[in-house]
């Protein structure tokens, strides 16, 4: 009851005003735990993909967490980015393979970065990335990172009717002791951070 509470009187104290949209997939900055990554840290600044960006999502060289992240430096804004166009027109030419759908033939490591800008541009939308982000998890069943961005999907499209689920949703991501820990311990307890706020909606 206290945190309904809190809730109430944080909306009412910040209605009209231009301040971060509170929701699993904007209130989870994750990326604060790469921030030596220099790629990373420049897209937390200049929140635009450049060529050096694509690069480095594109390549097979590059950890799945550390792409992950960028996307996640890269960040949201309320009248949306550009970045998940211009990543899809990039990706487009270097696969030479249509990204209009979730069944385009992608690679599961470019289905989870495309399906993340989706959710982050859109993330009042948060149906419209499940299918690239459920696909890319079923192709890396055993990634952690993987599976929590599909969580944080799952989490912003329950966050309109069921809290509880968006503490379930991280909760049984972070407790699966089978998943590869591919992301970064850090990473995970900022993203606890914030999820564990909806802890006591499952009493």
């Amino acid at each position: 009851m206290r945190f309904l509470s809190f809730v109430f009187l944080l909306l009412i104290a910040t209605a009209g005003m231009e301040s971060p949209q509170d929701s699993p997939v904007t209130s989870t900055d994750f990326h604060q735990a790469y921030l030596d990554v220099p790629l990373v840290k420049r897209a937390s600044m200049t929140h635009t993909l450049d060529n050096d960006m694509n690069k480095f999502l594109l390549s097979k060289k590059t950890p799945i967490d550390q792409k992950a992240a960028l996307v996640n430096a890269l960040g949201w804004d309320q009248n949306g980015t550009p970045n998940f166009d211009a990543f899809a027109t990039t990706i487009q030419a270097k696969r030479k393979v249509a990204v209009l759908s979730a069944e385009s033939k992608l690679k599961s490591d470019d289905l989870l970065v495309l399906g993340y800008l989706l959710l982050i541009e859109d993330y009042f939308h948060p149906a419209n990335a499940l299918p690239y982000l459920e696909r890319a998890a079923s192709e890396l069943p055993q990634s952690q990172t993987a599976q929590m961005l599909l969580a944080l999907c799952k989490a912003q499209i329950s966050f309109d009717s069921d809290w509880c689920a968006v503490w379930t949703r991280y909760k049984e991501v972070a407790e699966n002791a089978s998943l590869t820990k591919d992301l970064r311990p850090e990473a995970l307890s900022i993203i606890r951070e914030y999820m564990v706020l909806y802890k006591e909606e499952c009493k």
